[in-house]
């Protein structure tokens, strides 16, 4: 990571509660700025997976979503990369019913 000279990481794992944790901790301890993308993840529990998200975010890590990384590299929704990434973000939105 040090030879990359990037001061921010952006990561995710298959669990929050170790996948995830650990590597974020030890980021931190080691002064990168660490985004963690906890619904990209999971935990077995959800109560481990809630204790793990805060753990990481009491420790310093931003806490994001993946429909807020991939507005973020979208930039601009209106040029041609950030209009490649739009159906992505709107694959992840829930359906919407009408109310009757």
């Amino acid at each position: 990571m040090r030879t990359t000279g990037k001061p921010a990481v952006l990561i995710a794992g298959i669990t929050n509660d170790v996948c995830t944790v650990f590597p974020t901790l030890t980021l931190l301890d080691d002064g990168y700025r660490v985004a963690v993308v906890p619904d990209a993840g999971g935990s077995i529990t959800v109560a481990g997976d809630d204790a793990a998200v805060r753990r990481m975010e009491r420790a310093g890590a931003d806490i994001t979503s993946t429909n807020q990384v991939l507005a973020e590299l979208a930039v601009d929704q209106s040029a041609p990369t950030g209009a490649a990434v739009l159906p992505s973000i709107l694959s992840l939105l829930p359906a919407q019913t009408a109310a009757s």
